[in-house]
């Protein structure tokens, strides 16, 4: 499977974050770096062009693709396992940063100590409180509808039988709400994320789950806790 990362990573020298993508791409997929492919940022509107970086990007385009290596990140154990019966739309993994919502409390953009383990959030859905969208703007109706449905997009069956089984990696199910900066919510976005109960905020999920669904894909999401 396809695996996008999120601009924030950078899997050389984030051997952790690393690991979790290459076991959800599993051993005969591969991991795409949205910054090489120069989606640099997602805290912003999306100029078109960068849109059309990202739908390459998700549709698998050319361009530099980076995958396991044996010069250290080659990641942890796969998991295996067949991918879950998800719909016959195809599927795409990907990896953003967020910050965990515990119960009643502000963002902990820190994540947790590395002896507990890398936290990560399976994605079952998403709460957009951003009111943005990267398809502002004229639409391109031979990639996609102008108002893609959002319904049952996410796969987080696939993300816990080829993640979760890895050592070091703590994952946790859960709805992510979608945020301008998710290092600094607002004091309206955190009181929304926590009245109904989110399991993290981020300001990377939502753009490239909405172009997603706008390219006729179902997406496989994992959170990574922390900046």
């Amino acid at each position: 499977m396809r695996v996008l990362v999120g601009p924030r990573t950078d899997p050389e020298r984030d051997p952790s974050a690393a690991a979790a993508a290459i076991a959800l791409a599993g051993p005969d997929g591969e991991v795409v770096s949205l910054r090489e492919r120069g989606v640099r940022t997602l805290s912003r509107c999306l100029s078109q062009a960068e849109v059309a970086l990202l739908r390459e990007a998700l549709r698998g385009g050319a361009g530099q693709v980076a995958a396991a290596r044996a010069d250290g990140w080659t990641g942890g154990a796969q998991t295996g396992g067949e991918r879950p019966a998800c719909a016959q739309r195809a599927l795409v993994g990907y990896l953003c940063r967020g910050a965990l919502l515990p119960p009643g409390a502000a963002p902990r953009a820190a994540g947790v100590a590395a002896d507990r383990g890398l936290r990560l959030v399976a994605v079952t859905d998403h709460a957009d409180l951003t009111w943005r969208s990267p398809l502002a703007g004229p639409n391109d109706a031979s990639a996609g509808p102008r108002f893609p449905s959002m319904t049952g997009i996410y796969c987080p069956q696939t993300v816990w039988d080829r993640v979760a089984a890895v050592e070091g990696m703590i994952v946790v199910c859960g709805v992510v709400a979608g945020v301008r900066d998710d290092a600094r919510p607002t004091a309206y976005e955190v009181e929304m994320a926590v009245a109904q109960g989110h399991a993290a905020v981020s300001s990377e999920l939502v753009p490239v789950a909405i172009v997603a669904a706008h390219l006729g894909l179902r997406i496989a999401a994992v959170l990574v806790a922390g900046t």
